[in-house]
């Protein structure tokens, strides 16, 4: 995750940043939403969640699956951004 603040002035004081709780409820939230056939869908959707959050520029996320018999697993990277309007 990507912020638009610097880390310099957070003084170690959680309130001065993310709540990473609250992003993962989301993220459950977001997953628990609905079927979908790609992950790749589902990495976009998650990634849109997370720049939904204020002071969210960006995110990189990666998404694994765990359901091929002869790989141990197949996996998007993505990084998307905040639209500015």
């Amino acid at each position: 995750i990507t912020l638009s603040k610097t880390f310099k002035g957070f003084d170690d004081r959680i309130e001065h940043t993310i709540d990473y709780f609250e992003v993962s409820e989301a993220l459950r939230d977001v997953a628990a939403s609905g079927e979908r056939h790609l992950i790749e869908t589902l990495a976009e959707d998650l990634a849109a969640a997370v720049v939904a959050f204020p002071g969210v520029c960006a995110v990189t996320l990666e998404l694994e699956k765990f359901i091929l018999a002869d790989c141990d697993s197949v996996s998007v990277v993505i990084t998307r951004a905040r639209e500015h309007h």
